[in-house]
């Protein structure tokens, strides 16, 4: 984390089904404005903050029980990095290089690579964790919510010639092959041919999806029936929408269930690499570096589409404040009020009361960000439990104000105006309504709130 790139999890074609693929989750909500911690918040000074629990070389679940019981209903947060370390890599799961790879020299003999069906290392995960989480219970705690970051995918950006060669040549991807349209797979990883590519990406995740499905949320649900569970950059989102979710590098991706789990969780950091290059975004080409807006513009629009897109809950991961990026990119909010802005929007475009923080290395101050811009979300909504997205439209990426809206429960009508640096008024129209309205921004401010009754 982060990810090179914003992939979905899509529809499984595994021998596992589930219920519940196309509608909302059915797990008990998480306690409101709270953001769930990649590490251990400063928690005398944050109370939006939680820790998540960490499970880490199969510990002994008494352990881990403490923990999750030192925490409130609502907060007991399971945290799994890495999951590809238990389920990914299974020898029995791997499929060989094709006869024809090897006389051709390209790889050596006996060659095997990892294969998207992980029977026997899903099997091994769920008879190893539905036991675990009897401990747990035993010990007379719960599991609200699971949260894995595995980050593992076969998709043409991870994966050779060979091996996409050895997947293609197995009998159980005539199925795959006849659901996603997978015909040229010479095309897998050739960019002018993206719809091949992305098809591919998709079924990948798909078939992946499916088997951590059944390692980790069938023997969870079956302990907890109210536990929720996602797994980082989960989502879906119709083939239709794709436009609406471009990756860090521009190219469009789209997705199908069901989920790992209950909760969709993109990962909204802001940080753009090859999305600001000419023909990669929505045709404006405007200046990321330099244009605040642009990179609201995108995120938000991203976290619109997935309402659109099923009726799956939302818990977005957030950044600290200050990151800037990472090697391979830059995240120009970083450090700048428009980070504010950026969970703002983010919340409201996808209905959110919690969020999840990638926070590793933290500053005191970044902490205090996150906490602060919940408790402001808090009682800018009364409290609301619930959110229901207004602002459904995609936002150009040139523009020079934003406006996300949420409907609350006691019925106002809550927006967030967003403007470029040094702009003191806002002329828009907000949804449901014809007539413009001019916002006043205060001096040395970049954003307002505005209530409707």
């Amino acid at each position: 984390m982060p990810r090179s790139f914003f992939l979905f999890a899509a529809l499984a074609i595994s021998a596992v089904s589930f219920s519940n693929a196309g509608g909302a989750s059915s797990a008990a909500p998480l306690t409101p404005y709270t953001a769930f911690s990649w590490a251990a918040p400063w928690l005398g000074k944050s109370p939006h903050l939680s820790p998540m629990i960490w499970l880490s070389d199969r510990q002994e679940p008494g352990i881990i029980a403490r923990q999750l019981a030192a925490l409130p209903p609502g907060r007991r947060v399971l945290f799994i990095w890495h999951a590809q370390n238990q389920i990914w890599g299974d020898h029995d799961d791997a499929v060989p290089a094709t006869a024809a790879d090897v006389a051709a020299g390209t790889v050596p003999a006996k060659t095997t690579f990892q294969s998207p069906w992980l029977d026997h290392g899903s099997a091994a995960v769920a008879a190893w964790f539905g036991p675990w989480l009897d401990g747990v219970k035993k010990s007379g705690t719960a599991v609200d919510f699971l949260v894995t970051d595995a980050e593992v995918d076969l998709s043409m950006w991870a994966i050779l010639p060979p091996q996409v060669h050895a997947i293609a040549a197995d009998p159980r991807f005539g199925e795959i092959a006849a659901k996603y349209d997978l015909r040229d797979i010479s095309a897998v990883g050739k960019l002018d041919h993206w719809d091949v590519c992305s098809a591919w990406n998709t079924a990948m995740a798909s078939t992946i999806a499916g088997y951590f499905r059944a390692a980790y949320y069938a023997p969870l649900k079956s302990r907890f029936s109210d536990a929720g569970y996602t797994e980082y950059a989960d989502g879906i989102l119709p083939r239709a929408l794709a436009g609406r979710c471009r990756d860090v590098n521009g190219w469009p991706n789209w997705s199908m269930g069901p989920m790992f789990g209950t909760h969709q969780s993109p990962p909204i950091y802001g940080q753009v690499r090859q999305l600001a290059y000419p023909g990669r975004n929505d045709g404006t080409n405007p200046d990321f570096a330099k244009d605040p807006l642009a990179t609201l513009a995108w995120e938000t629009s991203s976290m619109r589409a997935l309402p659109l897109g099923s009726s799956y809950p939302i818990i977005p991961w957030f950044c600290p404040r200050s990151w800037k990026g990472d090697a391979a990119g830059s995240a120009a909010l970083g450090g700048t009020p428009y980070w504010n802005e950026l969970v703002y929007h983010s919340m409201l475009a996808g209905g959110c009361v919690d969020c999840l923080f990638w926070d590793p290395k933290a500053p005191p101050a970044d902490v205090m960000a996150m906490n602060d811009v919940l408790a402001d979300l808090q009682t800018q909504t009364s409290n609301s439990k619930t959110l229901k997205p207004l602002s459904t439209d995609a936002i150009p990426f040139n523009a020079t104000s934003i406006v996300s809206g949420v409907q609350c429960e006691d019925g106002h009508r809550l927006f967030r105006i967003t403007v470029m640096p040094g702009a003191t008024s806002a002329t828009v129209t907000l949804p449901g309504e014809t007539n413009p309205r001019t916002i006043a921004i205060p001096i040395g401010q970049v954003g307002v709130w505005l209530k409707v009754s």
